[in-house]
């Protein structure tokens, strides 16, 4: 009876850590793909990693360090969706067997550690990202044809996703995800292995 208390309690804790790898690495693919910033005045769009629309002084703007920043975003996002997906698949089996399955929480845990992996990507990002965000918010002096000096500002506004991608938050989001995970991969195992022992000693008897 223990026993099937102890399996009950663990996967719980299996789905409940599951249910949070899920919530986590949504709002990290929803940072990745929305804008981070809007700008306004001389220089007016949407900045962000995976798409930017600017206009400057009425002509389209286009970067190379940008495009590149979007195609190192597919590191970040192919790891999270992996996340989200394996975080489903051990909610569902987990439910469905009524207890914990060992590959699955060790597809979960290993996931997990992606994200780890590609911090070093997403720094190089948005490295990217504060490098062109600060040549666009300068300010641009013109002279007119009165002589007059005018100067112009470049106003940025930062939207919740670039919150969610600044590097304290993004630790704190994965490091307590991907422990967790840790933890109960190893759970599953040393109750995995205690079944077992009490199988063999079903036998013997």
């Amino acid at each position: 009876m223990r026993d099937k208390e102890g399996l009950k309690g663990l996967g719980v804790i299996v789905v409940g850590v599951a249910a949070y790898g899920v919530v986590v690495n949504t709002a990290l693919l929803f940072a990745m793909m929305a804008p981070l910033y809007l700008l306004s005045g001389p220089v007016r769009g949407s900045l962000g990693i995976v798409t930017y629309s600017i206009e400057a002084f009425g002509r389209t703007y286009y970067s190379p360090a940008l495009d590149m920043a979007s195609f190192l975003s597919i590191i970040v996002i192919t790891s999270s969706t992996l996340n989200v997906a394996a975080g489903l698949a051990v909610t569902y089996l987990t439910l469905k067997r009524k207890e914990p399955h060992i590959i699955a929480t060790e597809a979960l845990m290993a996931s997990s550690l992606t994200l780890l992996i590609s911090l070093g990507t997403l720094s190089g990002i948005r490295r990217i990202i504060t490098y062109e965000l600060a040549r666009l918010t300068r300010s641009y002096s013109f002279t007119s044809t009165a002589g007059a000096v005018q100067v112009y500002s470049v106003h940025a506004h930062a939207l919740p996703a670039a919150t969610i991608l600044r590097g304290e938050t993004y630790l704190l989001l994965t490091i307590p995800y991907t422990l967790a995970t840790v933890v109960s991969y190893a759970l599953v195992l040393r109750n995995a292995g205690r079944a077992e022992v009490l199988k063999k000693e079903s036998l013997k008897e």
